[in-house]
């Protein structure tokens, strides 16, 4: 099951009878960061939200119930952009001669990426408007360029990159590692 799969059917179970089990309950915990509520200590194995909670409404109920809805939704709209984006772009994954569908390089495709990249900086260092929408920066487009390419690679290749982008940054809201504390330490990630 993906995260946002994983989401949509914790968030479901939330606001209705449906019910939980234990290793639900720390995945929900998990992917959202939040801290376990007493109340999911129960020895009960299987327990519906209703019946944690009753039909009182905790603020961090009401908080988590708001989160769950949000980051799927977050995972559901980049996944529906990049089915967008890979549409915009099917005739890169059809062979030229015949028209049939072909197998794509990942190494292409991911260098692709890295060539708007570079455009970018080269945008950026020199000050330049772009040459094809020219009001706009060379920075930005070649930006919005990296996002096309990458969206419809991770179409194209079948990856949840919605449920992926959901979780890293959940991840990475926790991580010590990114703590100004920590990167102001002998070692600590500068940037």
């Amino acid at each position: 099951m993906t995260e946002h799969q994983l989401l949509h059917t914790l968030w479901t179970k939330a606001v209705g009878t449906e019910r939980y089990d234990k290793a639900e309950w720390k995945e929900l915990e998990r992917v959202l960061g939040v801290l376990e509520h007493p109340a999911a200590r129960q020895d009960s194995q299987d327990v519906t939200f209703r019946q944690l909670y009753g039909e009182k409404r905790y603020p961090e109920i009401v908080a988590l119930e708001a989160a769950l809805k949000y980051k799927a939704g977050q995972a559901i709209a980049l996944n529906e952009l990049t089915t967008i984006v890979h549409k915009a772009n099917a005739k890169w994954w059809l062979d030229l001669d015949t028209g049939q569908p072909i197998q794509r390089n990942v190494g292409e495709l991911l260098m692709l990426a890295v060539t708007e990249l570079a455009e970018a900086l080269e945008g950026h260092r020199k000050n330049l408007q772009d040459d094809k929408l020219p009001r706009r920066k060379m920075f930005e487009v070649e930006l919005a360029d990296c996002i096309i390419r990458i969206f419809d690679m991770a179409a194209g290749l079948h990856l949840d990159l919605g449920g992926a982008f959901v979780e890293k940054m959940a991840y990475n809201a926790a991580r010590v590692d990114h703590t100004l504390e920590h990167r102001r330490q002998e070692g600590g990630k500068k940037y």
